[in-house]
């Protein structure tokens, strides 16, 4: 190894001289790099420039200086007097910041002459110049202002940090606007040289009327959406949930043009806050509160003229943390809390309150930022864009929230290399966490604390279509729309598979369901976010599916079979196992069909039949991933079944036929042949399990009725399992005619 002068002090060495600036001596090793006019060659080599200094290792035998043979090899190791001199001129260094995504290739440096070395490492430039060097230094880029350098100005041996400023400058984000309200952009030029471009504007995403430009572009005006441009007026009474898609957001982008030079920049405008309709909300941000005019009774800590009234809606922007107390139309009143994300507890999962969260193990949205920003999740991941659903708070409103501290620190984000290089007071508000959902303040009244089941809260993130639309999908489907087709909502066990409160109580597990005795008085609504995914599971799955105990139908499936199907199968298959004397009509059909089972043999066995569709890798989700709506991401959750989904299997997709009419004549049949089973007839469209009944399926005729139920019950039968249909309609008519039936196969082999 190579080793300069050095004397020894205790077990430290110390540096006398003979280290060219920018190497480093490591553990009585020099770690140098290729400088010219010479090699040091048999030293361990490294590209990135790192600050001179001393560490501690085993006291250093003195010895004459010379080049040993290391790990490099000896082919490397020069014999190189050189080892052991001092550079001809003390060096001064300057780190310079510049915009992400920069190509070394896009930098120029003048005079080229007056620079030793300069070394690119991601968004930082690395110039290192004679410390006796005078003149000045011009650092350009096609996408920032020109950095002049005074060379004068530089202090011998130190470094020097200087960033590069694009063009323009757009500012913040700026949210919450009002809606309806008129905005107008000044854009900043950031040196005389920028006053001689071009600004050219584009709307990527959503909507901004009356659209003008003045100055080159370096004004622009418009108007955002009116609040009946967004909702569906008039708004229901209290507090109204905004995501994304209702809060009237517009992405600019704006292209600056001089000569060759070009920047892209964006900004983003919003008429109202994200809310997740829960009465603790953050400071700073709009409180959309339907219904008409509402009154502040009880402003604790906070101006009364934060709450305006509008037509048809009020809004409260709280400006500091305190309770709220408001009474609206015929006399409803509505209690909140508001407090800055930085000022609150985050952690949810603490034993003392929550200990059946103390298992949790935390799942990917957990840790995306931190993913985003060490490059896990690709290039062309943008930190900055991703803030609003990948940190707290939201972007451009002071709540305390991550890019709120960022801009009060004087953080930029796209100068950021890592997530290690964020402060504490940042990663503390980084990912998705406790109050991402729940959100900031007190915990809310046992009668307002349900609404963390709604859907709403996952719109909060999931709600912005074409791109994300796992929300305006699952709303287009019949999922969403469960609850309003309850035949008798005082019966629990329609709740159990029509509503999210009465899944969880049933299905789900207790501790899953922190506040489960609140949801039971919960008003009923469709099945949301929370019936199928379950965000505190000890062991998470994929996309946080739950995976509850199976029906009977499904007892025989392995554990990690159909893991995204998993869900669906106990309100899609009868509840009950097929017994031997009085039996319950069944619920549901669809999974057993699916699976070849559900159904009696003549003899009153269980009848298990062919199941070709469950040998689909995903199960349910194999065929239901489509909506009619065109969306990138989420059109999964609309439910859809079409023949487009057949075609990965089926080069001809079979023409299924309807097992459902011959069904309901046999039904008819056995009515009329058994006064007990006149209520078998049912109207067309009726689904069995919209009547509650029994059977006795000790008799063939009892047992045959069951059978044909299952396959009334389920309008897709055909396309289900056909196969399995012709048994059970083939067992039904055996046991309805056994003088004319021939013998039916149990199973297809």
């Amino acid at each position: 190894m190579c080793r300069p002068t050095q004397r020894r002090s205790g077990r430290h060495l110390q540096l006398i001289a003979g280290v060219p600036a920018g190497n480093t001596l490591q553990y009585g090793q020099l770690l140098a790099r290729i400088t010219p006019p010479r090699l040091l060659a048999g030293c361990r080599l490294q590209k990135r420039a790192l600050s001179l200094r001393v560490m501690r290792r085993q006291p250093v035998k003195k010895r004459t200086p010379s080049c040993e043979v290391t790990t490099l090899g000896a082919s490397l190791c020069l014999a190189l007097t050189a080892c052991n001199s001092r550079p001809a001129d003390p060096e001064s260094s300057l780190v310079i910041e510049l915009p992400a995504r920069i190509s070394a290739r896009d930098i120029e440096i003048e005079p080229r002459a007056l620079v030793r070395r300069a070394r690119s490492f991601g968004s930082r430039l690395v110039v290192t110049v004679g410390a006796r060097q005078r003149g000045e230094l011009t650092v350009s880029t096609p996408s920032t202002c020109p950095l002049r350098l005074n060379l004068a100005g530089l202090t011998v041996g130190a470094t020097d940090h200087r960033v590069a400023r694009p063009w323009i400058d757009l500012g913040p984000p700026r949210a919450d606007l009002g809606p309806g309200s008129k905005v107008r952009i000044e854009v900043s030029p950031n040196c005389a040289e920028a006053e001689a471009g071009r600004i050219e504007w584009a709307l990527l995403e959503g909507k901004l009327d009356e659209l003008r430009t003045e100055r080159g572009g370096f004004v622009l005006t418009g108007r955002l959406p009116a609040l009946d441009e967004l909702f569906d007026l008039p708004l229901p009474p209290g507090l109204v949930a905004v995501s994304p898609q209702h809060q009237g957001r517009a992405v600019l982008q704006a292209r600056f043009t001089r000569g060759n030079d070009q920047q892209l920049a964006r900004l983003e405008l919003s008429a109202l806050s994200r809310a997740r309709g829960l009465p603790n909300v953050p400071t700073g941000a709009s409180v959309l509160l339907g219904g008409g005019s509402w009154q502040l009774l009880d402003p604790v800590g906070a101006e009364a003229s934060a709450l305006s009234s509008h037509d048809g809606y009020s809004l409260l922007r709280p400006a500091s943390e305190g309770r709220w107390l408001l009474r609206g139309p015929d006399g409803a009143e509505l209690s909140l809390r508001s407090a800055a994300y930085d000022q609150v507890p985050l952690d949810c999962t603490r034993a003392a309150c929550h200990a059946n969260l103390a298992g949790h193990t935390a799942g990917k949205m957990s840790d995306v930022l931190v993913r985003g920003l060490n490059g896990q999740l690709g290039a062309e991941y943008a930190p900055a864009c991703a803030l609003g659903c990948h940190a707290l708070g939201e972007p451009g409103v002071p709540d305390g929230g991550f890019q709120h501290v960022a801009n009060t620190l004087g953080i930029d984000l796209n100068q950021l290399s890592s997530y290690a290089a964020l402060p504490a007071a940042l990663q503390r508000l980084s990912n998705v966490g406790c109050l991402s959902c729940h959100g900031p303040g007190a915990i809310p009244e046992p009668a307002a604390r349900a609404g963390i089941l709604r859907s709403d809260v996952c719109a909060y993130c999931h709600d912005a279509p074409p791109r994300y639309g796992h929300v305006v999908a699952w709303q287009a489907s019949a999922m969403s729309q469960t609850a309003r087709r309850l035949t008798d909502p005082a019966r629990k066990d329609c709740a159990t598979c029509h509503t999210t409160s009465g899944f969880l109580e049933a299905h789900a597990a207790r501790d899953a369901t922190p506040h489960a005795e609140a949801t039971r008085e919960a008003p009923a609504h469709g099945l949301d976010c929370v019936t199928c995914h379950d965000v505190h599971q000890r062991e998470p799955t994929r996309a946080l599916l739950r995976a509850p105990k199976p029906p009977p139908s499904a007892a025989h499936l392995e554990a990690g079979s159909f893991p995204s199907s998993r869900a669906c199968l106990n309100c899609h298959a009868p509840r009950a196992p097929l017994g031997t004397g009085r039996q319950a009509w069944p619920e549901a059909s669809a999974a057993a069909l699916w699976l070849g089972r559900g159904g009696f043999t003549r003899t009153g066995d269980a009848l298990t039949g062919p199941a070709v569709h469950a040998r689909a890798p995903e199960g349910c989700s194999s065929c239901h991933v489509g909506t009619a709506i065109a969306l990138e991401r989420g059109k999964n959750h609309g439910f859809q079944a079409s023949t487009a989904a057949c075609r990965s299997c089926h080069e001809r997709p079979p023409i299924a036929e309807d097992p459902a009419l011959r069904a309901r004549s046999l039904l008819a049949e056995l009515a009329r042949r058994e006064p007990a089973l006149r209520h078998l007839t049912l109207p067309a469209r009726t689904r069995p399990h919209t009547r509650s009944g029994e059977l006795d399926v000790s008799t063939p005729l009892g047992r045959a009725a069951y059978n044909l139920l299952l396959l009334v019950e389920d309008p897709a039968a055909g396309v289900h399992n056909p196969d399995y249909a012709r048994l059970l309609l083939d067992h039904s008519e055996g046991m309805l005619r056994p003088q004319h039936d021939e013998p039916v196969p149990t199973r297809d082999e």
